[in-house]
This record gives C-alpha cells, structure tokens and sequence, in this order.
C-alpha cells in the first residue's frame, strides 16, 4: 500500500497556517515632502494626507520603508526589502507601519477585500463610541469660517506692520507708556477698580473677545506671510469654555525654523503689540470704560495670554513653540515613549533598547518634558473633574466627575498594568525587580500599618481666665486710672466714664422729685390735691425708679476690674474727653498664671481621640516653650460658627471659613472644640498660635484615606 507524500495535492493538509493575507495598498493621493532638520540635524520627511489635512513626520528608515511598500504577504515583502535595505527589517517593523496606516485611513480598500479592510479600518482610527461621547463632552471644535479670501485681500494693508520701522515705533511707545504709568502708579493701580462695576465688567468681556480674535488673527496673517493655507477660523470648546483656534497646519511644510516659530508666536505677539499701544494710550485717556479697557489690555490680558500659551503641556502655542524650538515635531509621542521606557527600566531594569533615537542631553529633558506633563496632567484632570461637578447638578455632576477620574487617570494606570503584565516573566527574573518589590512592600508598610498615633489640630495657647472690657453705655472719658500691663484686684477702679445726657436726666428726675413731694406736702390745703393724692403717689415712686436707674447707669460708667488679672490691650485711642460708645473695646484683663490651650479638630480625628488624652502644644515661635498637657473638654456637637477669628482663613488662619450673611464666619468643614489643660505653663500675657499634637488610637494612613474618602462620598451622595 502506497503512503501518500506531503505533497499529495489529494489530500487536505489540516495543520498547514492559513496564507498570510497581502498588507494593504497606500491610497495614491498620499504625497511625501521634504520635511525640516530633525534635532540631531538628521533629515526628516513629510507624509501629507490631503483629504484630513494632516502631516505625518517620517525618518528615514520610516521613508524607506513607505517608499518600497507593496501589496505583498508580510514574509515576501520583508524578504524583498530586506535585500537591499542598510539596516534589515522585521515583522514587528511592518506590524507597526500597517497598524499606523489603518489608524489614519492611509489606505486604499481593494474591491476583493473591502468588507475585512474597511472594517479594520474603522476599529483602528474610530474609539468606541462611549470615549467618543466623552471626549466631545470635553473638547470639540466648531468651524467659523474660511478665511483665505480674507488674508489674500487684507494682507496688503498688514504687511507694513511687519517691518522694522513697526516694530520699533511698538518698543517705543511701550517704553514710554511704561514711564507715564510708573508717573502716575497710583492712578494706574487704582484703574482696576473700575473692573468691580457690572459696566466694567462687560467691558473687559467685550475687550476680552476682541484681543483673543486678534490672537488667531495674528496667527492667521503671518502664515499666509510665509504662503502657508489657513482653511479654518473656529470655535472650540474646552469643558463648555469658547476658545478660538485658527488652523496652521499647513505650518509643518515649512522646512525654515524661524518661520515655524514666528507662526507660533504670532498670536502672542500680536497681543504683545496692542498691550504696548495700549499702554501709550491710557496716559492720555479719560477716567471711563476705555481708559479701563486700555488697562487690561495692557496689563491682565497679554499677562494671562503668556501664562497660557507658554504652557507647554497643553498642545497650545507653547506646545509648538518648543516642538519648532527643539526641533522635535511629536514631542508629546517621543516624551512619553522615552518617558515610560526610563519608568520601566528604572523600576525592572529590563534592559531594552530605547525607543527613540536621542542624544543624552535630548533624552534627558524629553524624560523630564514627560514626566511634568503626567504631573501637570493628573492634576489638571481632577479640577476638570472638581469643575463639572460643581457646575451640574449634583447627580450629573457626581457622575461625570467619576467619569473624568475613571477615563482620565485610572484609564492610562491600568492600561501600564497591563503592560507590566504582559512582559511580566521579565520583570520577576530581573534583578532590579527585586529591589522594587522591596520598595512596593515597604510602601505598603508605611500605608497599612497603623504607625500614626497621634493627631495634628490648630492651637491657641491663651489665658484660662480672660475678660474683654466694654462700656455700660455711652459716655466721655473723665479719668483713666491703670496702665497696659499693670496688675489690677478685683473691683478695682480702671476708667471713669461722664454722660452729660444721664447727668441732665438725674438732675430732670430731682427737679420733678422735688415737685412731686411738695405737691404732697400741700394737698391738705389744695381740694384738688387732696383728690389726686394717689396719682402723685404714683407718680413720685415712678420717678424715683427713673433716678434710682439713671444713677445706676451713671455707676455702671465707673468701669472697674470683674476680677483680679493685668490689664493688656488697653485701647491706644482712650484719652480724656475721648467719646466711647458700648461696641468699643477698652481693655482686656487676664489672668496669666492660668493657661488653656484651645483647638479645634475634625469628626474624623475627634473620633480617635480619648477623654485625658496627653497633648503637646508647639508654638509658631520657634524660641517658645513646647508645653505638654491633658484633654479635659471635648464639645458633643459641631461649631456652627467660628468666634475666634484667629482661626479663620479669612485672616490668614488654619482653618477654611466662608463668610454667612451675618457676617459671622461660618467653618468650610464640620470641626468640633476642644481643651487641654497644661501641666506646667509659662506664664504669657497674650495668646499663642501654634500647633497641638494629641495623643489617639493608632492609625494607618490608609484608613486615614478610606475615612476621607468615605466622609466625601457620604456627603456628596446625600440628596
């Protein structure tokens, strides 16, 4: 019996692979252009895609590769290029280019094929629709209009400001400006004022909008200088905040630095420019909305403008500047691929290749460049989500906060996990792992074990015994008899007060005293008064309570010590003749040799803390005594208002306030009192702000963050 051989056509070869299908055909419209110096002065290329208006930088291995590609089963088109190729190619090379071409529908769809390739297409270059929901939410850009029409027949009349003679007549008057205004700083300080008026402020919102239009103007005019298209002007929104853009794409076929950068800055120059004539003018302005405008034009505006722009971060006009300046065209792209290749190697130190071709000193600030943007990044993300939150209402806003912090910050940690995992057989027999395993479980000692036994709260460490002292009524300063600082008993006389309006009244009240009594004394004789004899009675002992008080009012303006203490405060402004009304504080007596130290702690930390828990009290007077003591009073409820204002942040205090409509100062968070008694204190005669630390239940930082968490999700979750 014959065996049949493997090449039987016969029979069905079961464990053959299936064909490897053909890469796919670059669209024809694609065009390649010579594109500027890359930073280690290595050429560079171009790849334009007409129909999204976009530019593709290229290498040169990247340009090789393009240019030799055909339609050919991956094996036979590596094996045919590689024959010719400098430095050979490999499969992960070709995986990379065709998954690049899909993701930017670079390529044609033959007519065999198109259901599989197009489809493969769309997953590649469209994100799921959820992703594509939220990144609309957060960013999207409407077009204005076209403004090419508009450059060709304006730019005759702006050319001349491109000149030098321009450019010295905009120093000039920016120089002089500066010299009027340091002349008249006060006035110019005080122009801002006129920005807290509802007229001031549509105003600056006009001013505002007309600078930002010249901004992309500005851009707009000086590519059309360099022949570059400008095919939009528009609108984007940033989280629902207008922004205009101006389209300079067409930037990128420039090969000229200077002239990259110059379109760059162009926006802010020429806000720059207007800020200058601005300045000028508002010497010779007068006081009213334009001389306000002319204000911020010159100083907030152009301020802000830098402050943004500059940034680069964010992919604004700061972002480009570098990229033109350091010759880097996907700077965010060659950052974070360096940025995550040095994270990996120096926690696994896995020893691969890095993934941009860099000098050392490039290497080292594209790592830098990375890193800060992940910084500025994860915070930038959560007031983005702190900013939703406030602005929707409280279900919408809750959820599309969880949202930005899921999309935008646990999203890329857990897609670098993955990675992790992925090459993980490396890291477990990589020796540096071993040293990260030991700063990971080290990490997690310092999280999970409860080491925090004590507990930080704002201090004041301040006499027991303290009394403010006010007047009983209004009066004038007769006599002052102590002085600040001098020790007083109890029921000592300290300031002698005069009312000529109580003086005029007691004196009114015995004149009618006298009166009435003599009218008594008569009646036997008057028939009238005989009749009346018990309205006069009234009368008499009403008027005699009326003195009896007035006398006490008068008394009560004989100010003296509630109890014994030294006399501190005593009111610079108290002299004789001096009027005081009862609102005014006079003094402050203290007793120095009887100290408390008072605090102020949250829910969270009241909770670990026990009744005769040990305290230390450290002042902010790094040469003050540390003073050590015991809890003796914690307040069952929380403080609905701050009476110490020491406290408060509107004065610079520890504690966040907001102001209520009283005008008391109302604490941002819940915050509960409580008091320690020293155990041997310095005697002070005036208080002391420092710090208390509490001795409580043991704590891990951890849980410290569940609870704060916890506390947050409560309150917010509560309709």
């Amino acid at each position: 019996m014959d065996t049949p051989s493997s090449q039987d056509p016969q029979m069905p070869q079961e464990d053959a692979p299936p064909p490897a299908q053909p890469l796919p055909p670059l669209r024809q419209d694609l065009q390649i252009l010579e594109g500027p110096q890359m930073a280690g002065g290595a050429p560079s290329w171009l790849l334009y895609d007409p129909l999204a208006h976009k530019f593709h930088a290229i290498a040169q291995r990247g340009l090789a590769l393009l240019s030799a590609w055909d339609a050919l089963p991956p094996p036979e088109f590596l094996a045919q290029i590689n024959q010719s190729a400098a430095q050979p190619y490999d499969e992960q090379d070709i995986e990379d280019m065709t998954g690049f071409l899909y993701a930017q529908k670079l390529t044609s769809v033959p007519p065999g094929l198109a259901t599989e390739e197009l489809a493969a297409q769309e997953r590649a270059a469209s994100p799921p629709w959820h992703s594509t929901i939220l990144h609309k939410y957060l960013f999207f850009r409407v077009p204005l209009f076209r403004p090419q029409a508009l450059l060709r027949a304006a730019y005759p009349f702006i050319a001349p400001l491109y000149g030098r003679a321009f450019t010295v007549l905009i120093a000039l008057m920016g120089l002089i400006g500066f010299w009027f205004a340091l002349e008249q700083w006060d006035v110019f300080k005080a122009t801002f004022l006129h920005f807290l008026t509802f007229e001031g402020m549509m105003f600056y919102g006009l001013t505002l909008v007309i600078l930002k239009a010249i901004h992309e103007l500005g851009h707009a005019f000086m590519s059309h200088r360099f022949g570059c298209k400008v095919p939009i002007i528009g609108v984007a929104f940033l989280v629902m905040f207008p922004i205009l853009y101006t389209d300079t794409t067409d930037a990128h076929r420039l090969k000229s630095k200077r002239e990259r950068v110059l379109i760059d800055a162009a926006g802010m120059l020429a806000e720059l420019s207007i800020a200058c004539i601005a300045l000028f003018a508002w010497s010779f302005l007068p006081d009213g909305p334009a001389r306000s405008a002319a204000f911020f034009t010159a100083t907030t505006s152009w301020g802000l403008s830098l402050m943004v722009n500059l940034n680069p971060f964010m992919r604004f006009d700061g972002y480009y500047l570098m990229s033109d300046l350091t010759g880097q065209r996907n700077l965010q792209e060659h950052g974070f691929a360096l940025g995550r290749w040095h994270m990996r190697e120096t926690l696994f130190g896995l020893g691969r290749a890095r993934p941009i071709e860099a000098s050392a000193r490039e290497q080292f600030w594209l790592i830098c460049y990375a890193y800060g943007t992940w910084i500025y990044r994860f915070f930038l993300f959560i007031g983005i989500a702190i900013l939703v939150h406030a602005l929707f209402p409280k279900a919408i806003g809750i959820f599309l906060f969880s949202v930005e912090i899921a999309f935008f910050i646990i999203k890329p940690i857990l897609a670098e996990l993955k990675n992790w995992w992925s090459f993980r057989m490396d890291i477990i027999n990589s020796k540096r792992s071993l040293l990260t395993s030991l700063g990971v479980i080290a990490l997690g000692l310092i999280l999970f074990v409860p080491w925090q036994t004590h507990v930080s709260a704002p201090a004041l460490l301040q006499p027991a015994v303290q009394t403010q002292i006010f007047a009983q009524g209004s009066g004038q300063v007769e006599k002052i008899y102590v002085q600040s600082g001098e020790a007083v008993r109890k029921g000592q006389r300290l300031i002698k007060l005069s009312s000529g309006a109580l003086t005029h009244e007691a004196e009114k009240s015995a004149l009618r005293i006298s009166l009435l009594e003599a009218q008594l004394a008569r009646r036997s004789a008057d028939a009238q008064d005989r009749m009346a004899g018990e309205v006069l009675q009234r009368a008499l002992r009403k008027e005699r309570a009326n003195l009896a008080g007035t006398k006490a009012l008068q008394a009560a303006l004989d100010i003296r010590a509630p109890h014994s203490g030294i006399v501190v405060e005593l009111s610079p402004e108290l002299h004789i003749g001096r009027a005081i009304n009862p609102q005014q504080p006079l003094a402050r007596i203290l007793q120095p040799e009887q100290l408390e130290i008072l605090s102020f702690a949250s829910e969270t930390q009241i909770a670990r803390i026990e009744d005769d828990a040990r305290v230390k009290f450290i002042a902010d007077n790094a040469f003050a005594q540390v003073v050590t003591g015991h809890v003796n009073f914690i307040a069952p409820t929380n403080e609905d208002v701050l009476t110490e204002p020491i406290f408060s942040s509107e004065f610079r205090g520890p504690i966040a306030t907001k102001p209520a409509g009283d005008g008391s100062a109302r604490p941002a968070a819940a915050i509960i009192r409580l008091k320690a008694v020293p155990d041997k204190a310095p005697i002070i005669l005036r208080a002391e702000r420092g710090i208390v630390r509490i001795k409580a239940a043991p704590q891990s930082p951890a849980r410290a963050i569940y609870r704060r968490i916890a506390q947050v999700l409560l309150r917010e979750t509560d309709f």
